[in-house]
């Protein structure tokens, strides 16, 4: 985890829990809300570093208790996040239930919920009921991007603390310095806004598979020498066999910021276009009609929203590309 970033993207946050610790002002739950990629994870572990901390430099993220927590091996520290997109009572009965375990033990224990919105209802009320009952020694931190669905009673219980969305521009520069390509960089930061997020999926080598390939799919579009369901299937297997839904999602994504680009490139508004060493490279044989784009870009969100459920994949893409083929002729 990258301290660093966090304390640049969110000194606010940093400045206010840091202030409250040496207060001894912690509040007992915590509420982290804000856009995907605004280091509220980060927040929730530096949180607990700061309650566990052996040395005199809180946190100093280097003795055991701060090891433990950065490797989530720390007994007193429960993270729990989304099974199948969905928090279950299970796994709340399984947190209270190791909490039990450790009442009689001395000390501080912490648990961190991440994707707090996710929880079913019969979970959401567990955690109300946990919540209600915890003991002095007791903080919990919820994470959330979407603080409207979480349930009222639960947000009154907590301290909202608002996450504030890092610029495009800042997490591009971010990630090019790390010496990640500027145009993968600015597909990412399109994916997630996130430094550690972004460092993640760069070296994610499925991922890069994907965006190598969307690549050859975007100039296949443009130069009409092929077609996209021919190049997909010779050359686009591991994604087709890829059960993880995730990174369908990361390419129908790129093919829409692709559309987007070619509607900011029939604008002459170039800063917007994520694409551009492709739309540079072949801007002499784009062809634009509007309408024909924003048909394509709600034929792919369609085909997002099937991705969700049971479909053959090859079908799906079959589809896709046959649809959006009679679309741009």
């Amino acid at each position: 985890m990258n301290f660093e970033i966090l304390k640049k993207n969110q000194p606010k946050v940093i400045k206010l829990l840091e202030n409250s610790f040496m207060k001894n002002r912690l509040v007992h739950t915590y509420l982290f809300e804000g856009p995907s990629g605004t280091n509220k994870v980060e927040a929730a572990f530096y949180l607990a570093c700061l309650l566990f901390c052996e040395n005199s430099e809180k946190p100093c993220l280097k003795c055991k208790n701060c090891q433990m927590i950065l490797n989530k091996t720390h007994p007193s520290v429960f993270y729990i996040t989304p099974e199948t997109e969905v928090i279950k009572k299970q796994q709340i009965e399984s947190l209270i239930h190791e909490f039990s375990l450790t009442a009689l033990v001395e000390g501080k224990r912490v648990f961190i919920i991440d994707g707090i919105e996710k929880a079913n209802i019969f979970a959401a009320n567990s955690i109300l009921k946990f919540l209600e009952e915890m003991h002095e020694n007791d903080y919990g931190i919820l994470i959330s991007e979407n603080l409207s669905s979480i349930l009222p009673t639960i947000r009154s219980r907590s301290q909202i603390i608002n996450f504030h969305k890092t610029s495009e521009g800042d997490v591009v520069k971010e990630l090019v310095s790390e010496n990640v390509d500027e145009q993968l960089a600015r597909v990412i930061v399109k994916l997630t806004n996130s430094v550690s997020e972004g460092l993640e999926l760069a070296n994610d080598k499925l991922f890069t598979y994907v965006y190598d390939l969307a690549i050859k799919i975007i100039k296949t579009i443009i130069l009409k020498e092929d077609f996209p369901l021919i190049v997909l299937n010779r050359e686009g297997n591991e994604l087709l066999r890829e059960k993880e839904k995730k990174y369908h999602h990361y390419f129908l994504n790129m093919l829409v910021l692709f559309n987007n680009d070619m509607l900011y490139f029939s604008l002459g508004n170039r800063d917007k276009i994520v694409f551009s060493e492709v739309i540079d490279e072949y801007k002499a044989r784009i062809e634009i009609i509007n309408e024909k784009i924003i048909k394509n870009i709600e034929y792919i969100m369609e085909m997002k929203e099937r991705i969700n459920s049971n479909v053959n994949l090859d079908l799906l893409y079959t589809d896709l590309f046959i649809e959006t083929g009679k679309l741009n002729g």
